[in-house]
């Protein structure tokens, strides 16, 4: 997930990490302890293939890998009716030192009764997760 490169406009080009019917949930070693000012992790819709953005991203940040803050959470501002691919950053601005990072994508559950894969599970497709 952090590799620095973007997701494209279409999902199947590799760059699109896809989770079934489950939150994304990733927790990240910074490798050392660094200042952070903005956080953020980027997303990706498509109604027709059954990915939705998901409901809320939470960010916590850690200095021993064990106990977490929370730092705070961004609910997803994309209506799901919307068609076509839309790629959406989920930014939060901290003030804040970690050398940890947890981020939580909240999976919607299942595919809404409108959608095409109606009582199906949802998809969460996540390019990148990244700091400032």
């Amino acid at each position: 997930v952090i590799n620095t490169l973007r997701g494209g406009d279409d999902f199947r080009t590799g760059n699109w990490q896809g989770y079934y019917g489950v939150d994304f949930d990733a927790t990240i070693d910074l490798g050392g302890v660094y200042d952070i000012e903005k956080l953020g992790a980027g997303f990706f819709q498509d109604e027709n293939s059954w990915i939705l953005m998901p409901l809320w991203v939470s960010f916590e940040s850690s200095m021993d890998g064990e106990n977490y803050q929370s730092l705070g959470r961004v609910d997803n501002q994309v209506d799901e009716r919307t068609q076509g691919g839309i790629k959406q950053d989920f930014v939060l601005d901290v003030t804040t030192k970690a050398r940890y990072l947890r981020v939580v994508g909240k999976n919607r559950g299942d595919c809404p009764e409108w959608n095409k894969g109606a009582g199906n599970p949802c998809w969460i497709f996540v390019d990148e997760v990244w700091f400032q």
